[in-house]
């Protein structure tokens, strides 16, 4: 049938306009087509914006798939326009492009440049592993251990900066001797995140492991035998 109606469609394109010499197609022919463009090389994509700022770790956060996206360590704090289509993400500063990325679907990773972080441009280190590191000293040696690994475990340390300084916010909702015993028990585990820490204290895991509860001292009493007595 399509083919008929294509043969169909060839005579009514050749028929003349009434009370004219013309048809369609030598109008076309004459009109139109010395002015057609080729069409474009790229599929259209419908583009969309948004105004965000550049986290300390060296990234932005995209609400919209859940995904952070590395931005070059100079402009951290810095609001950027951002401009994103299904495929990729490219971000702006005062009409400058800085940086651009392929669209990741992966929620709660991270698209990342070398280049871009601060850890790789040893003048910059604001948020770096010292300063984590030695905040978590203030928790106790567990927590010390727990964010060194949280931090160094990672590809690129920046994307622990910010489980690290979740980890450290939960003493406003937790004395430090529970988060002091969450690491203790989380050490061991192959990974070191802040969801395993936040779930233990949530669910009291560290308070059922007996090791808050202090052990009374033995009494200097001529009765009570030291272990030297069983050598």
């Amino acid at each position: 049938m399509n083919e008929q109606i294509l043969e169909l469609l060839d005579k009514y394109n050749d028929y003349k306009f009434s009370n004219s010499t013309v048809s369609r197609r030598s109008e076309f022919l004459e009109l139109e087509k010395p002015f057609l463009q080729p069409l474009p090389s790229q599929d259209f994509e419908i583009k969309y914006y948004k105004r965000l700022k550049v986290q300390k770790m060296g990234y932005i956060y995209m609400s919209t798939d859940r995904h952070y996206y590395s931005v070059p360590y100079q402009y951290i704090g810095q609001r950027v326009d951002v401009e994103y289509t299904r495929k990729t993400v490219e971000i702006y500063l005062e009409g400058k492009r800085i940086a651009f990325h392929r669209i990741s679907l992966k929620q709660g990773r991270y698209s990342t440049i070398k280049e871009h972080l601060s850890s790789a441009n040893k003048a910059y280190r604001h948020w770096g592993l010292v300063y984590f590191v030695k905040k978590a000293s203030r928790i106790g040696p567990n927590t010390q251990k727990y964010i060194d690994k949280m931090i160094t475990e990672k590809e690129y340390p920046e994307t622990g900066y910010k489980q690290a300084q979740g980890l450290l916010i939960l003493t406003k909702q937790f004395p430090s001797n529970r988060i002091e015993e969450a690491c203790r028990l989380a050490l061991p585990y192959h990974r070191h995140v802040y969801h395993t820490i936040a779930q233990i204290l949530e669910k009291g895991i560290d308070l059922d492991s007996g090791e808050l509860h202090h052990n009374p001292s033995i009494p200097d009493h001529r009765n009570i035998r030291g272990k030297n007595n069983y050598q």
